[in-house]
């Protein structure tokens, strides 16, 4: 084994856990910090991970990555929530950038309530709205979180073929 596979199965071990850390706080980008250390190992450890499984991870990546800015405002739309709930859950989560990694989790729980509250003025609507919106960054998270476990599994099984 060459210096170069050596520093290739290092930093893909490395990006492997980042991104598993990554899938859990909003700082980090998790699915796509798991694809590239899949993407290393294919390249180190050629035989063990097959492009379908590549690609399917990159779509499943891609998926992920949306969601995770597309579920809060569509969770609030789903339930029932005013323009103004999702305009505010919209504006949650830009504003939840500049507060990371809290931010991102209380900015469009925020917004959506205050947007509701705007509107309708009614608190028990705006807080389900509001939770609604919470409960999608919640199963968001948790796609994630499994998604990059598996990819993670991918990247070790195959760096575990290649050293053993």
């Amino acid at each position: 084994m060459t210096i170069v596979v050596i520093i290739l199965i290092v930093l893909a071990i490395v990006l492997a856990l980042v991104g598993i850390v990554g899938a859990i706080l909003p700082a980090l980008p998790g699915p796509p910090l798991c694809w590239a250390s899949m993407l290393i190992a294919y390249f180190a450890c050629s035989p063990y991970i097959s492009s379908t499984v590549l690609c399917i991870m990159l779509v499943l990546t891609i998926i992920a990555e949306i969601l995770d800015y597309i579920a809060p405002i569509w969770m609030a739309k789903a339930g029932g929530g005013s323009r103004a709930a999702i305009t505010g859950s919209t504006v949650g989560i830009i504003l939840g950038l500049f507060f990371m990694p809290i931010g991102l989790i209380v900015g469009p729980l925020i917004g959506a309530f205050a947007g509701e509250m705007l509107s309708t003025r009614q608190t028990g609507k705006a807080i389900r709205i509001a939770l609604l919106s919470f409960l999608s960054f919640l199963l968001s998270t948790g796609f994630q979180l499994i998604l990059c476990l598996t990819m993670s599994i991918y990247t070790m099984a195959a760096i575990w073929h290649r050293v053993w």
